[in-house]
C-alpha cells in the first residue's frame, strides 16, 4: 500500500510538472482545420497546408480539468472577511458516479505532409491522464462521518469509487484521404509505451462509522493494479539521478495501441459531417507490477474526530492511520500482469458554410468512464483574411451551461501561433467552474493550397469541367440553369426543367418525347410520330390526317379510298367504285364526261345533253336513236336523209310544194302571182289582194289596233305604243328579272347542264311569263372559237335548248318559247382574250311579241 501512494503521489507531481494538458474530447479545436492538431480529435479534416512541422514541446500543449461533482463556489461561503470551507453544502447535488480528472499532454514530434490526394501525419506524443470516480456517500462519510447513515439505517456505498492514473508515450501513424468529391475517411494507429500506472478495475465497499467511537468498519472487495513503469522498483519514482529519470522514461515493456476513425461526407458545398471516434484502445503493463486483491474482506479501525483534529486534541498520527489502513485492507499481493484501458470518446459534427469566410457548426461528444458522458457544443467559425482565423463556441458539458469556448489562429507567416479553450470564463471565475482547459502552440507551415477557380464557384480550375461558367460540385463545376440534375453542357433544353431520360428536356404530355423533339408537345402521342396521336391507328399522325377520326391510308393522308381510285371516300361521289377525279370519283369509261351510272351509252363517247351518247354524223339524232348513224338526216325520219319526190333539188321536208317542182328560192314551188303585186302566191298572204312585199303581198292596216301600221309595227298582233315600234314596253322589275336570269346563268364546265345556283333566277322568269300569258321568249345559244365548229354550233344549241326545256318544266308553255342557236359565229367581244371568250359563253333571252 506504500507503494501505490507513492505511485500516486508521483503520479500528482508528472501532472503538475507537465501541465501541458488534453483530454481528448476537446469541443472547440476540432472545428480549426487550419490547424494541425484538430486531427488528434477529428481525423478527417482536411488541412489548408501541404507540409505542417511542429516544433518540439512547444507545438502543441495544454491542460484539462473536470470535476462533475462540484466547484469551488459550491463548497465555500464567506462570512466577513473571511472563506469558509464547507463540502456539506454540495453533497445534496451529487450523485453516486462522480468524478475528478486531469489530464496532459504535449507533442515530442509532429509532421504533416499531403502526398497526392492523401495527409500523412506522424507524431511523438507525451501523455499524462488521471481520473478518480467518487460517490456522493464518499464525500458524505468523509465530511459527515457515519450520522447521516445511522439515520437512515445504510451503509456508505463506495463501489463507485474507481482510479485510472497513467503517463504513456504515443507513437502515431495517421491519414486522412480523399475518396472522390462528397467522402473523406481518415485515421490514426498509435503506439504505446507505458511508464506508470494505477488502475482500478474491481470496487465494492461498503463503510460505517460509529458516532461515538468513531470506529470505521465495513466490507472490502476491489482490485487494485499499478505499474512503476520502472526495471528498479525501489528508485521507481526517486528520479534523483539521471540514470533514475532514464531508467523511467526509457522503459519500453509496457505496450499498449490504440486507434483513432473518422469519416466526413459532403452532400453539398455548403454542408459537410463528421463522425469517428478517438483512444480506442489499452496498454499491457508487466513492468514491476502489483496487484491488490481483497475479496470478501472486512475492515475496522479507530477513526478520529475532525473537531479534534482541528483543535489539536487527541490528534491521531496521519501515518498511524495509513498503516492501520495497510494492516486490515491490503489483502491479496500478488505481480501479474494487467490491461489499463484507454477512455474512448466519439463524436458527431456538421458544419454550415454561412459565407465565403464564415461556418456554422455543431457537435455531440460522448466519453466512456464509469458510464455515457455526453456534451454538446455550437462553433462560429470566422476567417479574417489568410492570416487570422477566429472560432467562438458554446457548450454544454459536465451538466454546466456557462461555457464559453474561442481559438485563435494567427499566421503572420510559415510560423503559425494557435491556441484553444472550451471555457474562458473559467479564467474570470474559476470558483464556479467545473471545466477548464486550454490548448496553444507553434508549427511551421507551408504550400498552402491556393486553388486557381476563375469563375469563384469553389471547385478549382485544374478540376473544373467548366471554368469559365460558375457551376455545382455535383457536375465537376458546370452549371445547371433549370435545376434538373443535368448539367448545361448535357443538357438538351438548358433552360427548361426536364428530365435524364429526355436529355434535361421536359415532356409536358407525358408521352415519352421530350418537348424540344415533340410535335404535339401538348397532346400525348407516339414516338415513330414525333410526339403526336394516331387515333384512327391508320399509321398517319393526327395533326398530317385530314381525316383523323377515320382510318385511311398514308397515300391518301389519312383519310379512306375503298375503291382506290385516289379520291377519299368524303369526296367520292361513288366510293365503292373506282372513278375520276373529273367525274368526283365515279368512272366514266367512254371518257365524255358523262359518269357511267348516268350514261346511257358507258362505252361510246357521247354528250352529256343526251345522257352521254354520240351523235357520229352530227345531225342532231344521237346514234341510239339514229338509224343511219353515218349520214346526216332529220329527226322526223329517224336521223335518215329525206327524199326529193318532185326533183327540184329541195327535200321534200323543206319543199314548200313537194309534189311540184319549183326553185328552190321559192321553196321549192313554181313562180305565181294572181293579184299581180310583184308577190308570189306562195308567200302573198292575200293573193287576191295586191299589196306590198314588205307586207306579205297583202295592203298594209293596223292588226292590233294599236295606231301603229303593221308594216312599221314590229308586233303586229300586240298592241304597243308607237314610242317602242308598236311593242308593249316591259317595266323596269319586269327587265331586272331578265338580267338577273341571264347574268346568274350557268352551266357545268363544258357541259349543258345548268348550275343549280341558276334555278332561283330561272324560277322567277319562269313565274313572269306565266303570269304575262302575252310575253313570248327568244332563247339564243353562242359560244367561244375554242374547239371545232360543229362541236360548238351543238353545244349552244344543246345549251340553249336546255335552257327552254328548263322553262317549260317550271310551267311555261312550250309554244312560247323559241330556242335558236349559233354556235360561234355572232360573238359579241375579241376570242383573243380570256376576258373576251366569256362574254361570247352565253345564252341570251329575250321577250317577243307576236
Amino acid at each position: 500500500m506504500k507503494k501505490l501512494l507513492n505511485l500516486t503521489a508521483a503520479l500528482a507531481l508528472l501532472i503538475c510538472a507537465v501541465i501541458p494538458a488534453s483530454a481528448q474530447s476537446e469541443m472547440t479545436l476540432p472545428f480549426m482545420n487550419n490547424i494541425g492538431q484538430a486531427a488528434y480529435n477529428n481525423p478527417t479534416l482536411v488541412p489548408e497546408y501541404k507540409v505542417q512541422i511542429g516544433l518540439p514541446v512547444i507545438s502543441n500543449f495544454g491542460y484539462d480539468f473536470q470535476n462533475t461533482g462540484f466547484s469551488i463556489s459550491d463548497v465555500t461561503y464567506s462570512k466577513g472577511d473571511s472563506t469558509i470551507i464547507n463540502p456539506g453544502l454540495a453533497i445534496g447535488q451529487m450523485t453516486n458516479k462522480e468524478y475528478l480528472h486531469w489530464g496532459a499532454s504535449t507533442d515530442l514530434l509532429s509532421v504533416r505532409v499531403k502526398i497526392k490526394n492523401a495527409w500523412w501525419m506522424f507524431n511523438v506524443s507525451e501523455k499524462v491522464d488521471f481520473r478518480f470516480g467518487y460517490s456522493k456517500d464518499l464525500m458524505q462519510l468523509a465530511w459527515e462521518g457515519n450520522g447521516p447513515f445511522m439515520d437512515q439505517q445504510r451503509s456508505a456505498d463506495l463501489s463507485s469509487t474507481s482510479l485510472n492514473a497513467v503517463h504513456y508515450r504515443e507513437y502515431g501513424l495517421g491519414i486522412t484521404q480523399l475518396l472522390g468529391d462528397k467522402w473523406v475517411i481518415g485515421g490514426r494507429l498509435n503506439l504505446l509505451f507505458g511508464k506508470s500506472n494505477a488502475y482500478m478495475t474491481k470496487s465494492n465497499i461498503t463503510l460505517n462509522t460509529d458516532t461515538t467511537s468513531f470506529l470505521v468498519s465495513g466490507n472490502t472487495d476491489y482490485t487494485l493494479n499499478y505499474s512503476t513503469g520502472s526495471t528498479d522498483p525501489d528508485h521507481a519514482f526517486d528520479l534523483k539521478t539521471d540514470k533514475d529519470l532514464n531508467n523511467y522514461l526509457l522503459n519500453t515493456q509496457n505496450k499498449g495501441f490504440s486507434a483513432n476513425f473518422g469519416l466526413s461526407y459532403k452532400p453539398n458545398d455548403k454542408l459537410q459531417f463528421h463522425g469517428g471516434f478517438n483512444d480506442l484502445g489499452f496498454i499491457h503493463w508487466k513492468s514491476n507490477v502489483t496487484n491488490y486483491s481483497n475479496s470478501g474482506g472486512s475492515i475496522a479501525l479507530q477513526g478520529q474526530n475532525l473537531d479534534d483534529f482541528l483543535r489539536g486534541k487527541k490528534v491521531t498520527k496521519i501515518s498511524d492511520l495509513r498503516d492501520s489502513v495497510e494492516n486490515k485492507a491490503e489483502g491479496v499481493n500478488t505481480h501479474n500482469a494487467y490491461n489499463s484501458m484507454l477512455t474512448t470518446n466519439a463524436y458527431l459534427m456538421g458544419t454550415y458554410v454561412l459565407a465565403r469566410n464564415t461556418k456554422l457548426g455543431g457537435a455531440v461528444f460522448a466519453d466512456f468512464y464509469q458510464k455515457i458522458r455526453p456534451s454538446a457544443t455550437i462553433n462560429l467559425d470566422q476567417r479574417v483574411g489568410r492570416i487570422v482565423n477566429l472560432a467562438l463556441s458554446y457548450s454544454i458539458r459536465n451538466s454546466t451551461y456557462n461555457n464559453i469556448g474561442f481559438a485563435l489562429m494567427f499566421k503572420p507567416g510559415p510560423l503559425q501561433f494557435w491556441g484553444t479553450s472550451d471555457n474562458l470564463l473559467a479564467l474570470s471565475s474559476a470558483r464556479t467552474s467545473r471545466n477548464f482547459n486550454f490548448r496553444m502552440g507553434m508549427n511551421f507551415v507551408f504550400g498552402k493550397l491556393v486553388v486557381k477557380d476563375t469563375d469563384k464557384d469553389g471547385i478549382p480550375d485544374k478540376t473544373d469541367e467548366c471554368p469559365e461558367l460558375p457551376g455545382l460540385k455535383a457536375f465537376h463545376g458546370c452549371p445547371d440553369t433549370d435545376k434538373d440534375g443535368i448539367p448545361d453542357r448535357d443538357d438538351a433544353c438548358p433552360d427548361l426543367f426536364g428530365y435524364s431520360e429526355f436529355k434535361g428536356c421536359p415532356d409536358t404530355d407525358k408521352d415519352k418525347v421530350p418537348d424540344n423533339l415533340d410535335a404535339c408537345p401538348d397532346e400525348a402521342g407516339l414516338p415513330e410520330f414525333s410526339g403526336c396521336p394516331d387515333r384512327d391507328k391508320d399509321r398517319v399522325p393526327d395533326n398530317k390526317d385530314l381525316c383523323p377520326d377515320s382510318a385511311g391510308t398514308v397515300e391518301m393522308q389519312g383519310c379512306p379510298d375503298r375503291d382506290g381510285d385516289k379520291i377519299i371516300d368524303s369526296k367520292d361521289e361513288c366510293p365503292d367504285e373506282a372513278g375520276t377525279i373529273e367525274m368526283n370519283g365515279c368512272p366514266d369509261r367512254d371518257g365524255d364526261k358523262v359518269r357511267d351510272k348516268l350514261d346511257q351509252c358507258p362505252d361510246k363517247a357521247g354528250f352529256a345533253d343526251h345522257h352521254g351518247c354520240p351523235d357520229t354524223d352530227l345531225d342532231g339524232v344521237f346514234d341510239d336513236v339514229d338509224q343511219c348513224i353515218d349520214k346526216p338526216g332529220k329527226a322526223a325520219n329517224n336521223g335518215c336523209p329525206l327524199a326529193d319526190s318532185d326533183g327540184d333539188g329541195l327535200l321534200d321536208n323543206d319543199d314548200k310544194c313537194p309534189s311540184v317542182a319549183g326553185p328552190m328560192e321559192n321553196e321549192g314551188c313554181p313562180w305565181a302571182d294572181a293579184d299581180g303585186d310583184g308577190v308570189f302566191d306562195n308567200v302573198d298572204k292575200c293573193p287576191l289582194t295586191p299589196g306590198s312585199a314588205i307586207n306579205n303581198g297583202c295592203p298594209f292596216g293596223d292588226t292590233d289596233g294599236d295606231g301603229v301600221k303593221d308594216n312599221k309595227d314590229n308586233c303586229p298582233l300586240t298592241p304597243g305604243p308607237v314610242s317602242n315600234n308598236g311593242c308593249p314596253e316591259l317595266k323596269a322589275a319586269e327587265v331586272q328579272v331578265l338580267k338577273t336570269a341571264f347574268a346568274n346563268l350557268e352551266f357545268e364546265t363544258g357541259k349543258n347542264i345548268i348550275a343549280k345556283s341558276s334555278y332561283p333566277s330561272l324560277g322567277q322568269l319562269a313565274e313572269l311569263l306565266k303570269a304575262k300569258p302575252t310575253f313570248k321568249l327568244k332563247i339564243s345559244g353562242h359560244t367561244d372559237n375554242i374547239g371545232s365548229p360543229k362541236v360548238n354550233m351543238a353545244l349552244s344549241k344543246a345549251r340553249a335548248q336546255a335552257v327552254k326545256a328548263h322553262l317549260a318544266a317550271n310551267g311555261v308553255d312550250e309554244k312560247r318559247l323559241k330556242a335558236e342557236w349559233f354556235g360561234s359565229t355572232k360573238p359579241k367581244a375579241t376570242n383573243k382574250t380570256p376576258a373576251g371568250r366569256k362574254l361570247n359563253r352565253r345564252v341570251e333571252m329575250k321577250v317577243i311579241f307576236d
